[in-house]
């Protein structure tokens, strides 16, 4: 499964709004666009890191590396190569 689909389904799971797949484009941002707050970033890194088996470094903890769809992905292929 592609790591964006992986993604989609985590940050629909972790969302509190009512969010689909067709909503989350490479430009979203998951605080304007979602309402994510920090309590759910935490979750998001940590299932990210479970999902993907990898683990963030102190310097991917960088809210810009996190907050945008489009970005986030590209760091998790980073970290998967």
């Amino acid at each position: 499964m592609p790591i964006e689909k992986k993604l989609k389904g985590i940050l629909i799971d972790i969302s509190e709004s009512e969010i689909s797949s067709d909503d989350i484009k490479v430009s979203s941002d998951l605080n304007l666009d979602f309402g994510f707050n920090s309590i759910d970033f935490v979750e998001l890194i940590v299932e990210i890191e479970t999902t993907f088996d990898l683990e963030f470094d102190d310097e991917d903890m960088d809210i810009d590396k996190l907050v945008v769809f489009g970005p986030l992905v590209e760091l998790i292929e980073s970290k998967m190569v």
